[in-house]
Order: structure tokens, then C-alpha cells, then sequence
């Protein structure tokens, strides 16, 4: 569990996409690199109702789509750089946090 904390704050130091490992959340890669959770559903083929999908890691999510890990991490990836192109931060200001109150889903 240690080693998990300290490859997140790794993670979110440096924001370095090539960091993203298979036990890595969509929610805690939401949150590291900024970008909605809503973002990754249509790349990753996820249903945007299903509360497992927050703590699902990329592992699980390539199980269940009988794809290689090293695949899902990839469209996360591209996900990623596609949203910061379409979504350019300004200069000294950081990006917004998208955030869910407790007991609500994301909008669709």
C-alpha cells in the first residue's frame, strides 16, 4: 500500500503520462491529470452509469474487455493528450478539478 501512495504522488508530481500503470484508477487519473472522468468512458467503451468504473483500475477494465492492460493505458493516454489540446490550461492558472458531490453521478 505504501508503494502505491508514493508511485501516486510520483504520478502526481510530474503529470507523465508514460507513468500510468494498470493498478491506477480512472478516478485517481481524473484527478492527477485533470481531465473528467466522463472523458475516458467512450475511448475505454465504459458505461458512464456504473459506480464501479470510479474504482475499477485499468487492470480490471482490460479483463473484462479481454484486451491487453498495456492497450487500455494507451487510449488513456491519447485520451489525456486529446483532452489538454482541446482544453489548454492558461498560463499560471491551474486547470479546474472536476468534482462530484457525494451521492451524485457526473453529468452526462
Amino acid at each position: 500500500a505504501l508503494q502505491n501512495v508514493h508511485q501516486h504522488e510520483i504520478l502526481r508530481k510530474h503529470q507523465d503520462l508514460r507513468l500510468i500503470q494498470g493498478w491506477v484508477g480512472i478516478g485517481g487519473i481524473s484527478h492527477v491529470y485533470q481531465v473528467p472522468e466522463k472523458t475516458f468512458y467512450q475511448p475505454l467503451h465504459l458505461r458512464n452509469d456504473s459506480v464501479t468504473i470510479r474504482h475499477s483500475t485499468l487492470q480490471v477494465i482490460a479483463t473484462h474487455q479481454k484486451q491487453p492492460v498495456e492497450k487500455v493505458i494507451h487510449v488513456v493516454q491519447v485520451t489525456i493528450v486529446s483532452y489538454r489540446k482541446s482544453h489548454p490550461a492558461r498560463p499560471g492558472k491551474p486547470s479546474p478539478t472536476p468534482t462530484v458531490k457525494r451521492g451524485e453521478h457526473a453529468a452526462h
